[in-house]
């Protein structure tokens, strides 16, 4: 499969994953905006605000394909940061620079699909 047909999928499947979070939380009846909660909107900005970030990825695919996939492994690992804040968790701070890292040195170094 060429690397632009890869990487058009891999946009296809991330552009589902909220719409299907959402869909999950109501078949497993989980709320899935906690509307008592003061910091639930706060959340959702921190996430929403990630699809601002893939307007990069975007950029990416056409320019430079084999790479899209680093890049957004390295959104998705700096998207976690907030929420070190948020729910004061070393383990969203951890993860967040590592995988921020890891993506990079690792998409630098080597094919997309040992980073997937």
């Amino acid at each position: 499969m060429p690397i632009l047909t890869k990487n058009l999928f891999t946009f296809v499947c991330a552009a589902v994953l909220l719409p299907l979070s959402y869909f999950v939380s109501k078949l497993i009846n989980v709320d899935f905006q906690n509307k008592s909660n003061p910091l639930t909107e706060l959340g959702i900005l921190f996430s929403v605000n990630q699809a601002l970030y893939l307007l990069i990825a975007m950029w990416i695919y056409p320019t430079i394909p084999e790479k899209m996939l680093m890049i957004l492994a390295i959104i998705f690992g700096a998207h976690l940061l907030p929420y070190s804040w948020l729910y004061r968790s070393r383990v969203y701070f951890t993860l967040s620079i590592s995988i921020t890292f890891l993506a990079l040195i690792i998409g630098l170094n080597f094919e997309p699909a040992i980073l997937a």
